[in-house]
């Protein structure tokens, strides 16, 4: 019953941090695209965080990494095991746009969306460089 309690608590103190990403995201994205192509980004998270807070951050995370096409990667698991995605299974755009909003509302990502494929993403480079160049980044 505490693990729930911290769960529920944990989620509820996340949520403003979810939600002014997604304010940001919206913003970079029509800056970048000139209009907003994916005005869902990260509501499934959100949706969770209210109806589902007793998964708790860590699993709720977890979840949406999975299940959402803008993650290239997801983790599993109390040490977070990193699995990768096939490319083919990714919306890079949508990643991209992601990582290169991070760094205005995330202390902890504060990297820009070149620095971020850099250094996580290495092995998407191919995949990521065109986008990056296109959208002058």
């Amino acid at each position: 019953m505490k693990q729930i309690l911290e769960n529920i608590i944990g989620s509820y103190k996340h949520f403003p941090y979810t939600w002014k990403h997604y304010l940001a995201f919206l913003r970079v994205e029509k800056k970048l695209l000139g209009r907003y192509k994916y005005k869902f980004h990260d509501w499934d998270k959100l949706v969770l965080f209210i109806f589902c807070p007793f998964l708790g951050e860590r699993r709720i995370n977890q979840l949406h990494q999975k299940l959402c096409s803008h993650h290239p990667t997801y983790t599993t698991g109390r040490n977070w095991e990193k699995h990768f995605k096939s490319p083919k299974n990714i919306d890079f755009l949508q990643a991209v746009i992601d990582w290169e909003c991070a760094r205005y509302t995330k202390p902890d990502k504060p990297l820009n969306a070149r620095e971020t494929m850099e250094k996580y993403y290495p092995e998407y480079r191919k995949h990521v460089e065109l986008i990056l160049e296109e959208l002058g980044l």
